[in-house]
């Protein structure tokens, strides 16, 4: 197997792991991450996570002795100095990859050459590219698969001469502009706590150790955003990005992803079932969006919201390694394929149909219900997606599992009270500026906000936003929420009541919500609730994923 740094995950990779003593005493730290090389066999997947997305410096600190391991060459180098590391990118050193036009993908080869043939009588020349990544583990594919991309063979050096390549062409006019198959370059700058530097080119590994680093950012655009130190076990790569800045990449067993995973989604003080729903879920989730959501980036998953919150190895606990023990491998499926499995903080008391959330039609396992033990007694009375049910619906406080005060405020449970049923207010002005600052529209001044459609837990859908010069809508319960705020609502379970009046105008709008997050799927705080009630995670599962089974995957 010969020593090579993994590049971006455009070719089908094989993730196998070799446990020889030969490669072990190898130490072949830019081999692929299947081949994360420790003491003993590692017990899952081995698996990249994206911790650092785009930083002009990386500060870190190594526990203990560590190992710098350059992309290219032999040398590598030992360290005992544990105090801040600075990482940087050459500036001017930069080489960007070139751009090309995709024409067409398909799952089955001979479907690509069929199209590359037919864009042949178009004149035009193309390439076929196999590409994707697979997840093995055991001589088992885990999770993954492959589509056979038809590109022009032509290449260019800019996104500009790519474009004007296609307006200059018919043919060409379903194209996309990519970058091409290899990522970016550059020089990075590796300056020790005494302030000496070494060039490494393109990438670096280091390992041997668990590193801290500084200043990662957190919840970007929500009310939670900062900046934090967060320790992370396992092999840190550091390597260039497409903007020419730098992307720090944890590589590790998903066993250990999780214990990042599950403190940093769902309170470690929840009782134990409810965490092992969440261990299985979280598990589930990785698994189903491996090779979907970051196909065209150097890593599997990010470590925010966008994917799942992952706070590495610092906040984990014994309840929490016991709750991922002991559902080690453990995924959710629906007719024997892997699920969807999203989960959010607080449903409200009704979850959501997750294709009123996201693009597509609602998966079967994926419908809204209410937060109760038999909701199947509730759903045909009250439905929430009328505008009059839905207030009524906001402005109680139902005897649902996510009401906290109803269960008894349980003291691992009294932060979320405040998500159950909540109040902002916003002056007209400040909704004015909310809305034209995210959505660009310039629809003068703000005279009314109405729904045009709610789901089935009440969330609205679509928004109509009345100005004095133009009246618009805003589709999807994520884009509502962060047009309305510039720190995204809790939820979009919400109405509105104008309050005052000048020269025809409301001076301000309060806005009632219920619950926090999207609520597709499993709620977590219901989970809880749920699980002190006596319910184990089977039941907690299937309450928010219906017609799912669990099944041991490795």
């Amino acid at each position: 197997m010969p020593e090579r740094f993994c590049t971006l995950k455009r070719s089908v990779t094989a993730r196998i792991i070799f446990y020889t003593a030969f490669f072990m005493a190898s130490m072949l730290f830019f081999s692929c991450s299947s081949s994360y090389f420790q003491p003993r066999p590692p017990l899952s997947p081995i698996i990249r996570i994206g911790i650092v997305l785009d930083a002009e410096e990386i500060k870190f600190q190594p526990d203990k002795k560590m190992i710098i391991t350059p992309k290219e060459g032999e040398d590598r180098y030992r360290s005992e100095q544990t105090d801040i590391w600075t990482i940087r990118v050459n500036e001017g050193s930069v080489t960007p990859s070139p751009c090309r036009l995709l024409l067409a993908e398909f799952a089955k080869k001979a479907d690509a050459k069929k199209s590359a043939k037919e864009f042949g009588l178009k004149g035009i020349e193309t390439k076929i590219a196999q590409e994707g990544d697979e997840l093995w583990y055991g001589g088992k594919l885990i999770s993954g698969s492959s589509v056979h991309r038809v590109y022009a063979a032509q290449k260019f050096a800019t996104e500009e001469q790519a474009t004007a390549a296609q307006r200059a062409n018919a043919a060409l006019a379903g194209a996309r502009v990519v970058r091409g198959d290899a990522p970016l370059t550059g020089d990075l700058v590796l300056i020790s706590p005494k302030g000496d530097e070494l060039a490494i080119k393109d990438a670096m590994r280091l390992s041997g150790t668990e590193f801290t680093i500084h200043e990662v950012k957190v919840g970007e655009g929500y009310h939670w955003s900062r900046t934090e130190k967060r320790t992370y076990r396992g092999e840190l790569e550091i390597r260039v990005n497409k903007n020419g800045n730098l992307v720090a990449i944890n590589v590790l067993p998903l066993e250990d992803y999780l214990q990042g995973v599950l403190p940093g989604e769902m309170s470690a003080l929840f009782p134990l079932e409810a965490l092992k729903a969440q261990a299985i879920a979280a598990r589930t989730f990785f698994l189903y969006n491996f090779n979907r959501v970051h196909i065209d980036d150097p890593f599997d998953a990010c470590a925010d919201v966008h994917c799942q919150v992952y706070v590495g190895s610092g906040k984990s606990n014994d309840k929490i390694d016991k709750a991922i023990r002991e559902t080690r491998g453990l995924v959710l499926q629906y007719n024997e394929e892997l699920c969807s499995t999203p989960f959010s903080a607080m449903c409200g008391g009704h979850t959501e149909h997750s294709g009123n959330v996201w693009s597509g039609e609602t998966l079967p396992y994926l419908t809204g219900v209410f937060d109760l033990d038999h909701p199947e007694q509730f759903e045909t009375r009250f439905d929430l997606s009328q505008e009059v049910n839905a207030r009524k619906w906001i402005e109680s406080l139902p005897d649902v599992h996510c009401n906290v005060e109803k269960a008894g405020s349980p003291d691992y449970a009294g932060y979320a009270k405040k998500f159950f049923r909540w109040e902002n207010r916003f002056t007209r002005q400040e909704l004015e500026q909310n809305i034209k600052n995210y959505t660009g529209v310039d629809f003068g001044s703000l005279l009314d906000l109405k729904p045009i459609s709610r789901g089935v837990s009440g969330r609205i859908i679509e928004l109509a936003v009345t100005g004095t010069s133009n009246t618009f809508s805003i589709d999807k319960e994520l884009r509502i929420r962060k047009a309305l705020s510039p720190t995204t609502l809790y939820s979009a379970c919400i109405v509105f009541d104008k309050v005052g009046e000048s020269a025809g105008m409301p001076e301000a709008f309060i806005i009632k919500g219920a619950g926090w997050g999207h609520g597709v799927g499993m709620c977590q705080i219901g989970a809880a609730i749920m699980a002190d009630k006596g319910k184990n995670a089977g039941d907690i599962l299937k309450h928010y994923y219906a017609n799912t089974t669990i099944r041991q995957l490795y």
